[in-house]
């Protein structure tokens, strides 16, 4: 079976966590991987690859995606993302939607990422969740686009290509 089967991952889960339920499920005995990790808190598109599918990796990689993200403005995070302690500071003067869209647009092209130590992201074959803030991993991303879903002062949803 050489498939690439799109999976809705919820909430709460890993990426790994559907991948065992998916061989437990279907009792499935054949090479299996994922075309990129979402984070337990994330939800969306997990592609499974399945037998031969497993080799389209690498191509598979260097598609375009397309995030939602909800951003709390004035929120920040000790871990860079909503599972971490969260510190709400008081925000004076919020910004209009015109300041918003000026600042998303430095964000656009090529930029080097500061991956969160909580994240999924592997180094040397671990999550670096596991790794205790022991390695800082940076890598070269393009953003293509930056679209306002909504904003009501303080919370601004994105689309990011």
């Amino acid at each position: 079976m050489d498939e690439i089967i799109p999976v809705n991952k919820p909430v709460g889960f890993s990426s790994y966590d559907i991948i065992r339920l998916y061989k437990k499920n279907f009792r499935f005995q054949g090479k299996i991987g994922h075309a990129g990790t979402l984070d337990p808190f994330a939800c969306g598109l997990l592609l499974l690859l399945l037998g031969n599918a497993t080799k389209k990796f690498d191509l598979i990689q260097r598609w375009k995606k397309v995030y939602v993200a909800g951003i709390r403005l004035g929120a920040t995070s000790d871990t860079g993302d909503p599972e971490g302690n969260i510190q709400i500071r008081p925000v004076v003067n919020p910004p209009d939607l015109s300041d918003i869209k000026l600042t998303l647009q430095k964000y656009k092209g090529e930029i080097v990422q500061q991956i969160p130590m909580q994240s999924a992201a592997k180094y040397r074959g671990k999550p670096l969740y596991k790794l205790k803030n022991k390695i800082r991993k940076k890598k070269k991303i393009k953003i293509y686009s930056w679209d306002i879903v909504t904003y009501k002062f303080p919370l601004l949803t994105v689309r990011v290509s």
